[in-house]
């Protein structure tokens, strides 16, 4: 396993006990560990719960791992958001593990 792999599976495996804190308007994200462009499912076992900076993170460890444009997509699309989130005051994760 790469290093890329070990960050991003231990990311996940960590942010996992989140699930209780995911709510609307919390600042956490439903992130997919195996994303659906590659395969994966909407099975609660294939979540995780990120804050954003971790998500924009995550997207780039699967594109280090796989290569795939579409991880690339979506970790260009999420500093939008991010931008959104602190114009609204929202705390954010500025560690990956914490």
């Amino acid at each position: 396993m790469d290093i890329y792999s070990k960050i991003y599976y231990t990311l996940c495996q960590k942010r996992k006990q989140l699930i209780n804190e995911w709510v609307s308007g919390s600042n956490l994200h439903r992130h997919h560990i195996i994303p659906k462009h590659s395969g994966g499912t909407d099975n609660l076992e294939n979540y995780t719960y990120l804050t954003i900076r971790e998500h924009i993170i995550a997207h780039f460890l699967l594109w280090k791992m796989h290569k795939n444009i579409n991880d690339l997509r979506a970790m260009k699309m999420l500093p939008e958001k991010l931008d959104e989130y602190i114009s609204k005051g929202y705390r954010l994760g500025f560690t990956l593990f914490s």
